[in-house]
């Protein structure tokens, strides 16, 4: 009998199978991660618009009608165009307006922040 001095053709397919499948795994692992990526580089830019919007109606540089009328505006940041809505949702007894920015990206809401801003 001859001694047998490969694989046979089952073999090597179970084994390409096996790499398929470890292949794919490993595909949507990174699909995951890229996706989770952009989402925490998405929010983080919005809030920093945000924030930036913000800081700009507390140091009276974006003046807010008092009226039920967001201002709205576009900033592009990290080349990307961000629309954002800043409204007064209410007054305290100390004078003070509670602020809503809401920054949206390709008309999906990113993140929502709420500050004070002082009359």
């Amino acid at each position: 009998m001859k001694k047998q001095l490969g694989f046979t053709l089952i073999e090597v397919l179970i084994a390409l199978m096996i790499i398929a499948i470890a292949l794919a795994a490993a595909m949507r692992a990174t699909t995951e991660s890229i996706r989770t990526t952009r989402h925490v580089r998405n929010v983080t830019i919005a809030h920093f618009v945000a924030m930036n919007i913000l800081s700009e109606i507390q140091t009276d540089l974006l003046p807010l009608s008092s009226s039920n009328n967001p201002a709205r505006g576009k900033t592009n940041m990290l080349g990307q165009d961000w629309a954002w809505s800043a409204t007064i949702q209410s007054k305290n007894q100390f004078n003070l307006e509670q602020i809503e920015v809401k920054v949206r990206l390709r008309d999906r809401l990113i993140t929502t922040v709420t500050g004070y801003h002082a009359q």
